[in-house]
């Protein structure tokens, strides 16, 4: 171990070791300010971000209908979920029917975790119910749930 190491673990350790100071480690050189470039391309690839993410969650709003606002919050904060949910449609239509309603709910559980629900306004049975789910979880869903979009869910209400 170096004598400057040495010495800082000593100081640390409140043995006054006494190093000498060209021993200590000296500070890399700093930088003054940064690029004015480099701030002004930062800040338009995340306005350009948060259009095309603000775009996203406008475009869902064709196929689903958004409980409340929390849904657009929620949504914006989870970037993922947009692109799956966008994705889902076609599959949600093919088992679930082309006429059912497909609503976005966040809903919060008794440990803050935050989940959002795609919520299939169902009519029949609650055992078709059960199987237009199994066929669009083997079918769809398995295949394109990822850690990035646990907190995404999809269930039945029943009219």
């Amino acid at each position: 171990m170096s004598a400057s190491v040495q010495g800082l673990n000593d100081v640390y350790l409140g043995q006054n070791a006494q190093v000498p100071l060209q021993d200590l480690p000296r500070k890399g050189p700093q930088r003054h300010g940064a690029n004015i470039l480099d701030i002004t391309q930062a800040a338009v690839l995340f306005e350009q971000s948060h259009e095309r993410a603000r775009r996203d969650i406008e475009d869902l709003r064709t196929s689903y209908v958004f409980a409340d606002e929390s849904v657009a919050r929620f949504l914006s904060k989870h970037r993922a979920l947009p692109s799956v949910l966008s994705d889902a449609v076609e599959p949600l239509r093919r088992f679930f029917g082309t006429d059912k309603i497909f609503r976005l709910e966040v809903s919060t559980d008794e440990d803050e975790l935050r989940t959002l629900y795609v919520v299939v306004r169902w009519t029949g049975t609650a055992e078709e119910a059960v199987a237009a789910i199994d066929r669009f979880d083997d079918a769809w869903w398995l295949e394109h749930m990822t850690p990035a979009v646990s907190n995404l869910s999809f269930t039945c209400d029943f009219a």
